[in-house]
Order: C-alpha cells, then sequence, then structure tokens
C-alpha cells in the first residue's frame, strides 16, 4: 500500500503477485483509491466484473461522481443504503430486497461466513464493491445517469466525510483461490444445478445463459450465479463479505438448493391445477357429447331434463295468467341453453323453482255453514263474543253474495296471552282455509315483506310468496305477528312497515309486485289477520287500513271457566296424566288465579297449572296412588306452588286515605 497524489492510501488491485494462502496468484491492473467517494443505493446485487446503470438523483449523489471523474480516477464504491425512502439513494433495475433475512433464507443458516452486517451509523451496510464510472448521461431535473463495471470487493470501515459528498475509509478484499479437485467438484455442481433450474424458470431469461457461457473464473462465475438467485439483503451481504471463493461455492450451492425446491412445489402446484382444469374440461366435453347423443335416440334423461319436468309437472293443475305463463315459457328456455358451470344457471334454477311453487289459480274453498262456525269457535275460545259476531258476519255476506268476499283487515288488539294468535288457527279452521303465520316483530329491511332482486346473492321472494308456497292457495288465511313492534330500517334505508302498506290495502293487493318473481300476484282473496299489543307504534296510514277489534283482559270468572275447559284438559294430555291424578277443585281455581297469575290473559295461569302437572307426574313415576296433586284452597297451593305472588285485594272501605 502507498499513498496517492491526493493524499488518500491506495490499493493494489489483483494483477502483480500477491502471497496468499493455497499458493493463490492475483493480478493488479492499477491501484484503488481509499478513501473512496461512496453511492448509496436502494437495491442491487452488484458484484466485481458486472456492469450495472444506476440513475441519480441531484445533489451529493452526482457531486460524488464528479468528484470521482476529476479526482479519483473515476472510482466510486457503490453500496446498500438502509433506508431505501431516503432522496439520497440511487435506483437500479437490481431486485428489490425486504431489508431483513427472510425466513428460512440461506445466510441465516449458513455458518461458515461469519460475516459481521451491522450497520454503519444506521446508515449503511457495511459491505460493497468498487466500481469504474465507464459512461455518463445528464437527464432531465438534473439527474444523471451512469454505468459502472464492479471491480473489487471492500468492507466500510468509517465515514470520513458527510458533505459536500459521502466519503468513506474502505478496505478492499481480495479473492482467494483454492485450486483443487474439491474446487473444480462444487464448481461443476453449481453449474449443473444452475442449468437445470434455469429450463424452467422464467427469471433466467436467455441473455443470462449467453452471459453464463462467456464469464471465466470460478470466481466470477460464482458472483454471477448468485447475482441472479439472491432475494435477501443479508445473503446479498454474506456473499460480499466472503473472499474464498470454495466457500461461495458452498453457500451458491444453498441458494441453488433452495430455489430448485421452491420450483418444485411451484411446478407441482401449477402440474396439479391443469389436471384439475384438463379434468373439468373433459368432463363438460364428454357429458355434452352424451346428451346429444341421447337426446339423438330420444333418451334425454339428464339431470337437466328431470328438473324441468319436475318443475313443468308443477303447472299441470295451475290456472297462469297470460303474464306469467309468457315469463315462465321464457325461463324456461333459457335454461335450457344456459351452461351448468355458469352462474346464471344456478341463479335461473332457484327462480323457476319458487315461480312453479306459487298456486296460481288454486283457491280453496270456503265453508258457509254459519251453525258449524258458531260451534267450531266456542269449542277453540270460550267468550270473545264480539271477535265471533264479526267472523260470523264475514261469512253469512259470503254466503249471501254468492261467495264475493267483503274485502277487509282486522287486527286484534289487546294485552299478551288473551288468545290473538291462536284465534287465527280457529278463524282458519272455522273457514276451511290453510293457515300461515310469521312474525314482523324487529323486522327492518322490507325486502322481507316485497323480496329482494333475484340478482343479489342469496335473493329470496317475500314472506307472501314463501306464505303461498306454504299454504298451497291463493286464499290462505295470512296472520302478521307483533305488527306493532316493527322495527324502521335507517341503517339500511328500508321502511317495512311501508311495505305493508300495499299489501294490506284492498284497492291495491289485487295487484301485488314480488321484486323477486317480479311478477304481479292477486291478494284480494286472502284474509289478512294483524295482532298488537298496542296500537301506539303502528304508523297511522297503515293503521287506516285496518279494522280495529279490541281484545279486553280475561275476568277471573271467565279465567275460571278457560282453566276448567281448556287449560286442565290440555296440560293433562301434554303431561300424561289422567283426570283423577291432578285435582284442582273451583275454589282451588281461584286461588291460582288471585294469588298466582293475577293478569289480563291466561298464559301465566296456563304456566301454573303446567307446573302442578310435573309435580304429580313425579308422583305418579315414585308410584303414588289417588290424587297425586290436589289442590282446593290457599294452604294446599303453596304448599305445591311456594308463598303467594300476589297479596290478597282488601276492601277500600277498610284502607285510610283511599280515595
Amino acid at each position: 500500500m502507498r499513498k496517492s497524489s491526493n493524499g488518500g492510501d491506495q490499493v493494489k488491485l489483483p494483477g502483480t503477485r500477491v502471497p496468499l494462502e493455497g499458493d493463490t496468484v492475483v493480478t493488479t491492473p492499477e491501484l484503488l483509491p481509499s478513501p473512496l467517494p461512496l453511492v448509496p443505493v436502494s437495491h442491487t446485487t452488484l458484484f466485481p466484473g458486472m456492469m450495472v446503470p444506476f440513475i441519480l438523483p441531484e445533489g451529493k449523489l452526482v457531486k460524488a461522481i464528479e468528484h470521482a471523474q476529476e479526482h479519483q480516477q473515476s472510482y466510486v464504491g457503490v453500496i446498500l443504503g438502509s433506508n431505501p425512502r431516503e432522496k439520497e439513494i440511487a435506483s437500479g433495475p437490481s431486485t428489490t430486497f425486504t431489508g431483513l433475512p427472510a425466513e428460512g433464507s440461506v445466510a441465516a443458516g449458513f455458518e461458515t461466513i461469519g460475516a459481521d452486517h451491522t450497520k454503519i451509523d444506521n446508515e449503511f451496510y457495511r459491505y460493497g464493491v468498487a466500481c469504474k464510472i465507464l459512461k455518463r448521461i445528464n437527464l432531465p431535473e438534473n439527474q444523471v445517469s451512469v454505468l459502472v463495471q464492479g471491480v473489487q470487493r471492500f468492507v466500510l470501515k468509517e465515514v470520513v466525510s458527510r458533505e459536500p459528498m459521502v466519503i468513506g475509509r474502505v478496505e478492499y478484499l481480495h479473492e482467494v483461490l483454492e485450486k483443487g479437485t474439491e474446487l473444480e467438484a462444487l464448481l461443476r455442481s453449481c453449474l449443473s444445478q444452475f442449468k437445470q433450474l434455469s429450463k424452467d424458470n422464467p427469471l433466467i431469461s436467455e441473455e443470462v445463459k449467453v452471459a453464463l457461457v462467456n464469464i471465466d473464473g470460478p470466481g466470477r462465475l460464482a458472483d454471477f450465479m448468485a447475482s441472479v438467485l439472491i432475494r435477501d439483503v443479508q445473503d446479498y451481504q454474506s456473499f460480499l463479505s466472503e473472499v474464498s471463493v470454495r466457500t461461495r461455492l458452498h453457500h451458491l450451492l444453498l441458494l441453488l438448493k433452495k430455489e430448485l425446491e421452491v420450483q418444485t412445489v411451484q411446478r407441482k402446484i401449477q402440474d396439479d391445477i391443469n389436471s384439475k382444469i384438463t379434468s373439468s374440461q373433459r368432463d363438460f366435453y364428454l357429458t355434452e357429447q352424451l346428451r346429444v347423443i341421447q337426446k339423438e335416440l330420444g333418451r334425454d334423461s339428464s339431470e337437466r331434463g328431470k328438473i324441468l319436468d319436475k318443475f313443468k309437472a308443477r303447472l299441470k293443475d295451475k290456472s297462469l295468467p297470460p303474464a306469467v305463463k309468457e315469463r315462465i315459457s321464457d325461463e324456461f328456455d333459457k335454461m335450457a341453453h344456459l351452461n351448468e358451470q355458469s352462474s346464471e344457471y344456478s341463479v335461473s334454477l332457484n327462480y323457476l323453482d319458487w315461480v312453479t311453487s306459487v298456486p296460481w289459480g288454486v283457491r280453496t274453498k270456503d265453508s258457509q255453514d254459519l251453525t258449524r262456525a258458531k260451534r267450531v269457535l266456542d269449542e277453540d275460545h270460550y267468550g270473545l263474543k264480539d271477535v265471533k259476531e264479526r267472523i260470523l258476519e264475514y261469512l253469512a255476506v259470503k254466503k249471501i253474495g254468492d261467495g264475493q268476499e267483503a274485502p277487509s283487515i282486522l287486527c286484534f288488539v289487546g294485552p299478551p296471552g288473551t288468545g290473538k294468535t291462536s284465534l287465527g288457527k280457529s278463524i282458519a279452521r272455522t273457514l276451511g282455509r290453510k293457515f300461515f303465520r310469521f312474525s314482523v316483530g324487529g323486522m327492518r329491511d322490507e325486502a322481507e315483506i316485497k323480496g329482494h332482486r333475484k340478482t343479489y346473492v342469496g335473493a329470496m321472494p317475500g314472506k307472501l310468496v314463501q306464505g303461498f308456497k306454504k299454504a298451497g292457495s291463493e286464499n290462505p288465511v295470512f296472520l302478521i305477528d307483533e305488527i306493532d313492534k316493527m322495527g324502521t330500517g335507517w341503517h339500511t334505508g328500508g321502511d317495512p312497515a311501508s311495505a305493508l302498506l300495499e299489501l294490506l290495502d284492498p284497492e291495491q293487493n289485487g295487484e301485488f309486485l314480488d321484486h323477486y318473481l317480479d311478477l304481479t300476484l292477486d291478494c284480494s282473496k286472502v284474509f289478512f289477520i294483524t295482532t298488537a299489543n298496542t296500537l301506539d307504534t303502528i304508523p297511522q296510514p297503515l293503521l287506516d287500513r285496518m279494522e280495529i277489534i279490541p281484545l279486553s283482559g280475561y275476568t277471573d270468572r271467565e279465567k275460571q271457566e278457560i282453566a276448567k275447559s281448556f287449560l286442565v284438559p290440555r296440560q293433562l294430555k301434554k303431561h300424561g296424566l289422567k283426570p283423577a291424578q291432578l285435582k284442582v277443585t273451583a275454589p282451588g281455581l281461584k286461588v291460582l288465579i288471585e294469588r298466582y297469575a293475577r293478569e289480563s290473559g291466561v298464559r301465566n295461569l296456563e304456566k301454573q297449572i303446567a307446573r302442578l302437572c310435573r309435580k304429580a307426574a313425579y308422583r305418579v313415576a315414585r308410584g303414588v296412588k289417588g290424587a297425586a296433586v290436589s289442590i282446593v284452597d290457599e294452604k294446599s297451593a303453596s304448599r305445591w306452588l311456594g308463598p303467594a305472588i300476589y297479596a290478597t285485594e282488601r276492601s277500600p272501605e277498610l284502607l285510610p286515605g283511599v280515595v
């Protein structure tokens, strides 16, 4: 080493004979300067002997190039910057690094290198390449493009200057070539695996293969192949730090093995995908050929044909309006030409399933026997005189008017447990109609009433079409429960209460449009009944369309009759008991009503009777004979049901301060 004319240290490049391990011979054509102007780059896989273009932004990097051309014999040091987002960093065409050792990276498990990869002031990586500037081109916006050729590895010891450019004190690393049989074997193995890798790897172009043939020297060959394979900054730094060619070839073999394993897995995945696609195409062609052959022979028994035949069979006994018949016919023609793999096929299949399930023109015949109707109503419910009279009046109008209905929508309003929902079932049984019930409590989407557009994923028709399909007729009794508890769909922009206006308006529901079917349905023959606990939360426009029938709470005497005639027999049957096994006298029922179930309806009363039935069933199962449970007075009631829930009411005359 000797001093240069500008005061810096100069190091001999390979060219003169230098005594190294393994009797290595190197040559030094000229002298390299130290300190050296540094050009930090965002990403590169530059090695000695390689030529790479860089684009430099204006500022320190351009000054470094100018300084090198004037004072440093056109030599600069290309080194990785630790922060690729910095403005004062050059950009090149090489692979982008992750900046951290990747999981399973070769450098992480390569113990023979033992290089120090820490950064200098967290700004530069330690190892770089001294390069000769071959060509410079000025670009717009004060940028400069330079073509450099790698000459020698170096390790950065320290940064001696940062203004007006970055200058570092470097130590050059001389290549150690240990000739022998092992080196030859390693080189051949690397070349063989690289050629195998290049056959199916699109990243290795023909230019790379040609360049590989024209490179001399094991070290240069190892560097060149590594530049194609390295994708991790730690692998790159490890490869730069190693001066031994034999060790670099070992490192290269690990890189090649890793890349070959990745390529093998990639090829396996690609083969699996291709085989599935090929198999699917083959099945499709054979299926189509089979369908055509069977059709020519008159044996069209394909799955699609069976499905279409099933849909057509549903329409045999139905009276379809002309518009509906035309729409269904068009859908059948469309279905016959669709590919079973297309999404439109499943949409059309579901549509035909629903539209053929609607009972077009199918209606049940109403019972017009008023005596029987009164008997049925009395069997199911005690009291409710106003409601029963309204139903009998409805049947009388139909009987006198030759079957013509007086359209009306009934709304039963009353406390819980007064029999509003069960009354709807009784009305259906009285009329001889099918019954369908659904609750709108908490509903927030008007599509539940009017249906979704059929192109949406998971689209379904509205509740009216679903009720028609379940009932199998166009004139069922349709009970809309809890109409006072509908939600407001402010978050979806919908309002189910407004959607009910068309459905419950006798002047409009003759042509009710369901969005899914996109067809009008005649709802004028449907007997609509709604139930509510209060009228306060029902919108006024909806309330105007309904006939309000209040159901007040039951008196104690009515509760006794209901319990005696309906509740006790029903619970005995549910629990498998005989009448003699549960004895509830009239005074006992009075105690239950006054002290344990003081409410408007009879729901809690039935719960208390069910409790007694369970206790009786337990005693019967244990072998107790006779009346297992007996309720005759307040004492016996407290024995089986515990302390009374409600206190006995006192006469107002005995309470001071009562007005």
